[in-house]
């Protein structure tokens, strides 16, 4: 029989008129929630519960993958977003599809303050692998064409855009996951962390427009943007800044800031607090909201910058479900507190906010400028958001307001209010605002509230900053298999490229590193003995028996992507190698084809040695050079090793390279 769930574990709160300090956790873990259970233990159940459909999170290969439905409630093949929102000329699939970094990012949240450490390599893994032009920052929207990931597509993301909400909420959920008690590798850990810290450096360099500007607030310097591209076409491009955006990116500046110590990560977070009250045009006092979905900034008669809609402006009004996240600001000044941070404002704005919000059963999901409410919701996704308000204005109304917004969920039917599918959007807020009012997420921050039994958790150490490698000559280079030793055998650097070649029982393992534009450096696999695990690096770039190609920034120290191990195991077991198969096509009878703009490339020479053919293309932006290998597997592997400054296309058979994909592999 069908069963919604009634939650009583606020009465207690509510009896004893206790609320909650700063700096103790909103909720008990081990207090009793849904089905008699521990909150903690309800936290688990719901993201096991979201886990169970394998149609809104999959994995493609070692990567996490959130198709992109068109609904929050079902899961449908014909859910899927398809046309102009997903064009990518082929049927959409479950094979075939979209995603984007939104809803990928809010499923990354719940999964690092779950229990389960192996679905957090697996974002970890699709982080990387959804790389942008912008740093290490992943493309907003990304294309899966059956086991490959395409982070900037054309007709999907050409212009490999990215969207700053997501990069923030990335960096949060990598933050938090690095210092999870339930997670026992700790190099993985320590890689989570690298990683947030250089997407947060990312997002500061290609997303927020530096520029010191002065305000009835004082001087701002650091502006928020929706993207790469509106942070590149300024302050008055279209869509400049979203609404429900500055929540999310104040927070992950806090958590880098906690990490790393850096002044400048706080200053940023301060900045975006005050981009939101210029828009919102707060006088600390009465309530007031920044215009519509999206806005533009625009120079008023005395030259200060306003805010000016350019999205959902007809009336001037929030929408209904990008914009709304702005009332999780509050949220913002949890966190601000447990790191010691003063945020512009915001304590005044809360307690302004919460006069729409004091009704732990209904609250406004929409604002008008003015701060006339609209759209008073009683709903899972009205009272998650309100949840996350209450965190930092009215701490003694949080577990009420949670406790509401969990009713809608049924664990007959698995989903909130008996829909057919536990979908992301929606539901996220109410699941992470429990996560987060257990505590799951306070290490991110210097805290910690829930411990696993057995556990000694220490401080974390000030943040220690070493120095990189400044030439890839001088770029650590490491080499280890599943069984025996690599040595050195040559170690050569001409030009731009360094050539390493490793003697093993088995046979020589050789690896190829470049440096590119921007900073990055490219690794390339160029042989490997059959039958034998490997991995093989240069610097943080590393090639494997399984993966031929990387690429790094070179200031960077990210840890290549992880290979999945069961929690239970404590060593990987080499994966069983196939027996060699000789390539159906010679790599040397392969068509070779290039374009740019339009126009086909001028062959300039076609070699082949060994196993191995190299192809040089001329172009008016300059050369283009692939190499492809066949492998004993009967697959062949290219390589992009010399590019254009504008965009292109290159292939061997059915192999293709281009401006942002470096390295493809197929059966001819």
């Amino acid at each position: 029989m069908k069963q919604k769930i009634v939650l009583l574990a606020a009465i207690a709160l509510l009896i004893g008129g206790l609320a909650p300090t700063a700096h103790a956790a909103l909720v008990e873990p081990d207090r009793i929630g849904i089905n008699e259970q521990t909150r903690s233990d309800n936290y688990d159940m719901l993201v096991e519960d979201f886990f169970s459909n394998d149609r809104i999170v999959t994995t493609v290969g070692d990567s996490l993958w959130v198709p992109w439905f068109s609904t929050s409630s079902r899961s449908e093949v014909g859910d899927l977003h398809a046309g102009n929102s997903c064009n990518s000329g082929q049927n959409i699939d479950f094979n075939r599809n979209c995603m984007v970094t939104d809803e990928f990012s809010q499923v990354g949240i719940l999964v690092a303050m779950g229990r389960n450490q192996q679905r957090m390599n697996q974002f970890y893994n699709a982080v990387i692998k959804t790389q942008s032009t912008n740093g290490m920052l992943p493309s907003w929207r990304i294309y899966r064409d059956g086991n490959t990931i395409e982070p900037c597509r054309l007709g999907i993301n050409s212009n490999c855009d990215s969207a700053s909400d997501a990069s923030a909420r990335m960096i949060i959920a990598l933050y938090t996951a690095s210092e999870n008690p339930y997670f026992t590798d700790q190099a993985r850990k320590d890689a989570y962390a690298r990683l947030a810290t250089t997407l947060a450096n990312d997002m500061l360099e290609y997303e927020v427009l530096t520029s010191c500007q002065e305000t009835s607030r004082g001087t701002i310097c650091n502006w928020l943007a929706g993207g790469s591209e509106v942070k590149r076409a300024g302050f008055e491009a279209t869509n400049f800044g979203y609404t429900g955006y500055y929540p999310d990116a104040i927070i992950a500046m806090l958590a880098a800031y906690s990490h790393t110590g850096e002044e400048r990560y706080a200053r940023a977070a301060k900045d975006f607090t005050a981009n939101y009250m210029q828009a919102a045009r707060f006088d600390g006092r009465t309530f007031t909201a920044p215009p519509g979905m999206a806005f533009k900034w625009v120079a008023d008669g005395s030259g200060e910058l306003q805010a000016e809609c350019t999205n959902s402006c007809g009336p001037v009004m929030w929408d209904s479900h990008d914009a709304p996240r702005a009332i999780g600001m509050c949220q913002a000044q949890y966190y601000a507190d447990l790191v010691d941070v003063e945020l512009p404002q915001l304590k005044a704005y809360c307690d302004a906010l919460s006069s729409h919000m004091n009704d732990p059963t209904r609250a406004p999901l929409q604002f008008t400028p003015d701060g006339t409410p609209h759209n008073i919701q009683s709903s899972h996704f009205a009272q998650g958001l309100q949840a996350l308000h209450q965190m930092g204005a009215n701490p003694g109304l949080f577990e009420q307001t949670l406790d509401r917004s969990l009713s809608h969920y049924s664990t007959a039917t698995k989903s909130f209010d008996y829909a057919p599918a536990f979908g992301v959007y929606t539901q996220n807020f109410a699941v992470r605002a429990l996560g987060v009012g257990i505590g799951r997420d306070r290490g991110a921050f210097g805290a910690r509230t829930e411990t696993v039994p057995g556990t000694n958790p220490q401080p974390r150490p000030p943040p220690v900053t070493a120095p990189e490698p400044t030439s890839l000559a001088d770029m650590p280079r490491t080499c280890t298999l599943s069984s025996g030793a690599c040595e050195v055998h040559s170690d050569a650097t001409n030009g731009v490229c360094r050539a390493i070649v490793w003697r093993t029982s088995l046979g020589n393992i050789q690896v190829l590193g470049c440096q590119k534009d921007g900073g990055y450096i490219e690794v390339y696999r160029q042989s490997a003995p059959n039958g034998i695990a490997f991995s093989s690096c240069i610097g943080s770039g590393c090639v494997t028996q399984h993966q031929g190609f990387a690429r790094f920034k070179a200031e960077t120290s990210v840890a290549p992507p992880v290979n999945e191990v069961p929690e239970t195991t404590p060593e990987p077991e080499p994966r069983p190698q196939p027996e060699p198969t000789p390539p159906k096509q010679g790599v040397g009878a392969l068509s070779a084809r290039c374009s740019l703009g339009g126009s086909s490339c001028s062959l300039v020479s076609d070699s082949s040695t060994g196993a191995c053919r190299t192809v040089v293309w001329s172009t008016a932006s300059g050369n283009v050079q692939l190499q492809a290998c066949g492998k004993d597997d009967g697959f062949v592997e290219v390589y992009r090793q010399q590019t254009p400054s504008a965009p292109f296309s290159a292939c061997l058979g059915d192999g293709c390279i281009d401006q942002y994909r470096g390295f493809d592999r197929f059966n001819p």
